[in-house]
């Protein structure tokens, strides 16, 4: 059986890279905004949000936890957000039969 605090540091390490990933998101949607010639006012307005949501959801890290804003504007962009669930340990996995 493995130790909580090793468990702990292993998700931890998933997390880390899961939220680099969306970060890693955010800034593209920007750069794909900025090729297209489009400001953040001229996003936020097609969206009705604010100027400033749009540049948060580009850069502000607390906005890669808000998934379906980050989901709308790629649509909006013509994208589509992935968002993969991967099994952190086939051993702590519940059985499912499909």
């Amino acid at each position: 059986m493995k130790s909580h605090s090793t468990m702990f540091e292993r998700d931890s390490d998933d997390d880390a890279e899961a939220m680099a990933e969306v970060t890693k998101a955010q800034h593209q949607l920007g750069k794909i905004r900025k090729a297209r010639g489009w400001t953040c006012a001229y996003v936020a307005k097609q969206l009705d949000v604010h100027p400033a949501s749009v540049w948060k959801w580009e850069n502000h890290p607390a906005c890669a936890r808000v998934l379906d804003h980050l989901q709308m504007y790629a649509r909006f962009l013509g994208y589509t957000l992935r968002v993969v669930l991967v099994e952190s340990d086939e051993d702590d996995a519940p059985m499912v039969e499909s």
